[in-house]
């Protein structure tokens, strides 16, 4: 449920608004705007970690995304 609510989001900018009817229509889940954005932030905490370390390798690199 997480990575779909973070797909959506995220990747096709669907507003906390839409998501929450989304889920209330396609799953049956009622969840307020505030639990989503509340859902998304415990979920970007748990990634800090990973996205600084990719970001750590993206600055040491001597080269990104070379032709």
């Amino acid at each position: 449920m997480f990575c779909g609510v973070l797909y959506l989001r995220y990747t096709h900018a669907i507003s906390y608004e839409r998501l929450s009817g989304i889920l209330s229509e396609v799953f049956g889940l009622k969840i307020s705007e505030g639990a989503i954005a509340n859902l998304l932030g415990t979920v970007k905490t748990s990634l800090d970690d990973q996205v600084n370390q990719i970001l750590q390798r993206l600055r040491q690199a001597k080269l990104i995304c070379g032709r």
